[in-house]
């Protein structure tokens, strides 16, 4: 009885450590995929300001919506929404803040185009300056991984305080050693 309490206490443990480990894997899956994503945005944000600011494109979007047949079929189908054929050009504005209507907000595309790249590169600079702490120079000597009080007992659990500590050493079989 007591072998198998004690299989299953640190089969239980296993577990544990291994769904840690397995989100902490996750974890940094997650902000590789944030690197990328940065990476990629330095190439297409310059693009994409080229493209809202100056393309036929956009160019031609503007001038439809400025179409006053245009105008009035889409504020008829906006006409649910808080949202107006004007607040759409104001959205798409590309000149000079002089020149927008006054009763029109002071944000367009280009303040989402900053905010974003502000964003971007304060990514970029924090990872940057966690890479150069893999650079600092470390010891020889390799520390405890985690340290753990393992306690068994089939009858009762006793506090943490009251077990025998225990360090877990890293290896290709991992193992316990009292210290």
């Amino acid at each position: 009885m007591c072998v198998c309490v004690c299989v299953c206490v640190c089969v239980c443990a296993c577990v544990r450590v291994c769904v840690c480990v397995l989100q902490a894997n996750t974890t940094f899956e997650e902000l590789e995929r944030l690197q990328n994503m940065a990476k990629a945005w330095e190439e297409l944000g310059p693009q994409l300001w080229t493209f809202f600011n100056s393309s036929l494109q956009m160019n031609m979007i503007r001038d439809t919506l400025r179409n006053p047949t245009v105008m009035h079929f889409l504020d008829d189908s906006l006409a649910d929404s808080n949202v107006t054929t004007k607040h759409i050009l104001n959205f798409l504005y590309n000149g000079a803040e002089q020149y927008r209507d006054a009763d029109m907000p002071d944000f367009d595309w280009r303040n989402i185009l900053n905010i974003t790249n502000q964003i971007i590169r304060m990514f970029n600079k924090y990872g940057e300056s966690n890479r150069q702490m893999l650079h600092i120079p470390r010891t020889i000597s390799v520390g405890p991984v985690c340290q753990t009080r393992v306690q068994l007992s089939r009858r009762q659990v006793h506090q943490s305080s009251r077990s025998a500590p225990r360090r877990l050493q890293p290896g290709p079989f991992e193992t316990e050693q009292a210290t």
